[in-house]
């Protein structure tokens, strides 16, 4: 009875270690169109062609999600890059992110993983890299569309500078 108890006990302790986490992604509060393609709706609601779009920078951010019990106890159990989409594109004056990744990958290294991941309620995480192109919305010519409400508002009619 006492091997088994001991077996039990080694196999709760190893259940309650670091295995990495999961968390709900979420961009509730972005204030500009978010697209996992190429494409994106325009001000009128029409998917506009990649000719429409120029890439006015990259959208990049980091963040951690931890857990517990082999992430079955998250404790990050919402991720929300609203704000990170909005200082960004903001900052690059542009007007929407297209071509939006989501990758993850481990925290600590396979040795600190095996380490840690065998002592009681030690947190695992995961690292969540979001990664896109920041674009603004440009007439067929090339030239932001001056009916545009993308366009630059300090500029008459809309115009980029």
């Amino acid at each position: 009875m006492k091997a088994f108890l001991a077996v039990l006990g080694l196999l709760l302790l190893a259940g309650c270690g670091a295995a990495g986490a999961h968390t709900r992604i979420t961009a509730a509060h972005a204030s500009y169109p978010i697209s996992l393609s190429r494409n994106v709706r325009g001000p009128e609601g029409d998917v506009l062609p990649p000719n429409r779009l120029r890439t006015v920078g990259e959208f990049h951010e980091e963040r951690l999600a931890w857990a517990l019990f082999y992430s079955f106890l998250p404790l990050t159990p919402t991720m929300d890059i609203s704000d990170a989409i909005n200082r960004q594109v903001s900052r690059l004056d542009g007007d929407a992110v297209v071509w939006m990744r989501v990758a993850t990958g481990p925290c600590l290294s396979f040795i600190g993983t095996a380490l840690f991941g065998l002592l009681p309620i030690y947190p695992g995480c995961a690292r969540v890299i979001f990664s896109g192109r920041v674009v603004k919305m440009v007439g067929t010519s090339g030239e932001q569309a001056a009916s545009s409400p993308a366009g630059n508002p300090s500029t008459p009619g809309g115009a980029s500078r």
